[in-house]
């Protein structure tokens, strides 16, 4: 799908109120990395709470989550001993994956896999889905191998109804991952997955109503669907009503809304294409206060971020003398870096050899 539907294949949050311990220690083990950062935050004050008074699940889940608080080696010392006990003498699932995340040690994700830990199917899942991506030489048929078990493994957190299982399973089905491309099949996933509270099933519901597929075209569900999933903060659905605010699609049009929500994804999560977005409205002036300068700051931050349509952007701009002075040589270096970012190797080696430095 295109524009801002989460295509990535991660451990994604589900946005439930975390009404007690167990709910919220859930959440932060969902949601580490994404969907609802609003509803993570909460369970994550909670927990650093119940860690404080001494509980020691809520220690060692507080020590991993967050490494960098003073209080959490103390919390890992306290715990850890206890939680391993649990691992190796009583053969807990759980503690087998809490370990596997402190330690990064895919032995551990294995045993907590094996003992039919619902978190550990969606880690797992998602490690091989990396080391697909990370192993280009792969042969097609170990390729096929792996994604297949891929599918099975988010397979089987879908079928004990949790949202990540159920928002990775549609994942596969959209992208043809160890399966068939089936959009049906994953619009049921997403649907599913959404009735469980999961913000990027939520906003990819809204992506197939605007792009139609699996379902007839409707603009108006899709910016429904979209709001709905930037309530809960996530960046994906908060760019994608942006879009449909800015445009009037399916939706009033409010271009001042729409720069907000953007300014909001920047602020929150430093995402490159809200940069992007935002720069344009600046450039032209839409719901904000037309400021090129303004404009060239923000193509130059997503830019360095890697967002490749801000590199041809900041191309075009020096090309015609757009909020910058006109400059062929600056407009040349965008283009080649733009290039580069997409996998261009001779314009990569244009760039080192002329001294040009990595952004």
């Amino acid at each position: 799908m295109k524009r801002a539907v989460a295509l990535l294949l991660a451990v994604a949050a589900m946005a439930a109120v975390a009404a007690d311990s167990s709910e919220a220690i859930l959440v932060l083990l969902n949601s580490q990395t994404s969907g609802s950062p609003r509803v993570y935050r909460q369970a994550l004050e909670q927990i650093r709470e119940e860690a404080a008074q001494g509980k020691v699940l809520q220690e060692f889940v507080y020590g991993v989550i967050c490494p960098e608080d003073p209080a959490s080696a103390k919390y890992l010392e306290h715990a850890r001993p206890k939680i391993r006990q649990m691992a190796e003498k009583r053969n807990n699932a759980l503690a087998w994956y809490l370990l596997s995340l402190e330690t990064q040690n895919i032995d551990a994700l294995r045993k907590a896999v094996d003992g039919g830990n619902i978190q550990a199917y969606n880690a797992w899942g998602t490690v091989m889905h990396s080391h697909i991506l990370g192993n280009p030489e792969m042969s097609s048929e170990r390729r096929e191998e792996v994604a297949k078990a891929i599918f099975e493994v988010f397979g089987k957190a879908a079928a004990a109804k949790d949202a990540n299982g159920l928002y990775n399973l549609g994942m596969c089905y959209m992208t043809g991952l160890g399966v068939d491309k089936n959009p049906e099949l994953a619009f049921d996933a997403f649907r599913s997955a959404a009735e469980l509270g999961h913000p990027e099933a939520i906003n990819n519901l809204g992506g197939c109503y605007r792009d139609g597929v699996a379902v007839e075209q409707d603009l108006a569900q899709a910016a429904k669907w979209f709001e709905k999933s930037a309530s809960f903060g996530n960046p994906y659905g908060q760019i994608n009503y942006a879009l449909a605010l800015q445009n009037g699609e399916g939706v009033a049009q409010d271009e001042a809304k729409a720069a907000k929500y953007f300014e909001e994804v920047i602020q929150e999560h430093q995402m490159p294409e809200a940069y992007n977005l935002l720069a344009v409205c600046y450039m032209t002036g839409r719901g904000v206060a037309k400021d090129e300068k303004r404009g060239i700051e923000l193509f130059l931050e997503s830019a360095k971020r890697g967002f490749i349509p801000a590199m041809d952007n900041l191309s075009s701009c020096y090309d015609e003398g757009t909020g910058v002075e006109a400059n062929a040589l600056k407009a040349t270096e965008w283009k080649l870096r733009a290039k580069a970012a997409a996998g261009d190797i001779n314009a990569a080696r244009w760039l080192e050899q002329n001294g040009y430095k990595p952004l």
